[in-house]
């Protein structure tokens, strides 16, 4: 018999087992991009992932002993995925079990090992936002990717980092990826030798943008490969990066602002625009959008886009002069579906705290203007950044499902990613990187 059946035979064998006991097997064979794990089950007070191993003899040790360190790390990937996956978090009790098969004995073990690694995080996903981000973890880096762009890994790599994996310290730590932020330049040229190694592109081609909440783009080329990194740039006061040149990684930072991600398949055009508040009101993304029309032939619906990890808008508070530009701006989107009374001034709504003024919008649309921007008691706003982003997408042309919108927000999780605003702007960068295969 083979060692296939005989470990599908085995872990039949430990579910009856369990099942017994009194556990409630929820998967077996769970596969994801992290690893695998055997079973998972709930016995009624823990969430256990169990490794099922088998030894006829002990010759070659018991079967408990086969989970080494390895094997643990690749378990705790896993695990950190499922809970991801399920939406959970540090808050559910777990337990790592390992289920060993002896000759014709159980070795039942609980609590075989503990937690190893760094994906054990406690995020906070942003309310009422469907599940987008998948957080992957490789040599001790942590990054995160889209599912709409992860559907051409055979085209092109993407990722958008964490503050895990590597080496600054203290308020940079660990992987800040910025010249510019007073880290030792050491440490940023190992952080990114890391995160390049991690994802297959060459750090010393990396192209860096020159962000300065502005709307201007750069075509990038062969021979911009390094600028920034490993040579003087002469790219100055760009917001935003394209290249149609396979094996040219493009690099732009954040931590808070808004990374806008784009993807034309047919044309095979990569781009990154950096969306802050005056980017977004500027419709950066509508440029963009229309920047690659003009320059390769992408048709808006062709089009795959990420809003990658950003501020939410229950972090992100911003003064009246702000607001009414974004009112302003955006007021079309509401006002004209509005079946109350577009007569009022979207800002004198707002400003009253009128909402019920713009209610009643149709649901092709937008709900409620409050969706966008909404005013305190303390007279200061609440600011969407992501609704914005996605508004100047559709309207560009951009389709709604060819769209995806972060679930993780940067200053609700300023353990995982730099904020900004969450440290008062002691913090690193974090960064979104991507390359034509």
């Amino acid at each position: 018999m083979n060692k296939r059946l005989i470990g599908g035979e085995m872990e039949r064998l430990i579910r009856n087992y369990m099942e017994n006991n009194g556990y409630h097997i929820l998967e077996m064979n769970y596969r994801c991009k992290q690893g695998e794990i055997d079973i998972i089950a709930d016995d009624g007070s823990y969430l256990c992932f169990v490794e099922v191993k088998y030894r006829y003899d002990i010759s070659h040790g018991f079967p408990e002993e086969a989970v080494d360190i390895r094997k643990q790390r690749r378990i705790c990937r896993s695990a950190g995925y499922y809970l991801y996956s399920h939406g959970m978090n540090d808050n559910t009790p777990i337990r790592f079990d390992v289920a060993g098969i002896l000759g014709d004995k159980i070795r039942y073990t609980e609590n075989a090992f503990e937690w190893v690694g760094e994906m054990k995080i406690n995020i906070k996903y942003i309310d009422n936002h469907k599940k987008c981000c998948n957080i992957n973890e490789k040599n001790g880096v942590t990054y995160i990717t889209f599912p709409k762009l992860e559907r051409y890994e055979d085209e092109l790599l993407h990722a958008f980092s964490t503050r895990l994996g590597g080496v600054s310290k203290e308020h940079l730590s660990a992987m800040n990826l910025s010249f510019t932020r007073g880290d030792l330049p050491e440490n940023v040229m190992e952080n990114h030798r890391r995160f390049a190694a991690c994802l297959g592109y060459d750090e010393k081609r990396l192209v860096f943008s020159d962000q300065v909440h502005k709307t201007d783009f750069y075509k990038v080329t062969e021979e911009d490969c390094g600028k920034g990194i490993v040579k003087e740039s002469d790219i100055k006061e760009i917001d935003g990066l394209v290249t149609n040149v396979k094996n040219v990684p493009i690099i732009t930072f954040y931590a808070d602002c808004v990374p806008l991600m784009f993807y034309d398949p047919l044309h095979k055009v990569i781009a990154m625009a950096h969306s802050g508040w005056k980017g977004t009101v500027g419709r950066i993304g509508a440029k963009m959008v229309a920047f690659m029309g003009t320059e390769y032939g992408s048709k808006q619906e062709d089009i795959i886009c990420a809003i990658a990890p950003s501020i939410c808008q229950d972090c992100y508070e911003v003064s009246e002069d702000v607001a009414v530009q974004f009112i302003e701006e955006f007021k079309g989107a509401y006002v004209e579906h509005s079946i109350d009374d577009t007569s009022k001034d979207p800002t004198e709504m707002l400003h009253n705290n009128d909402i019920q003024a713009l209610n009643g919008i149709d649901d092709n649309t937008i709900s409620s203007m409050s969706d966008l921007i909404y005013r305190k008691d303390n007279g200061k706003y609440q600011l969407n950044l992501h609704k914005a982003c996605e508004l100047v997408l559709l309207e560009a042309g951009v389709l709604k499902e060819h769209i995806d919108i972060t679930d993780i927000c940067t200053c609700c999780n300023h353990d995982f990613l730099f904020s900004h605003r969450a440290s008062h702007g002691k913090r690193g960068n974090n960064a979104a990187v991507m390359m034509l295969k």
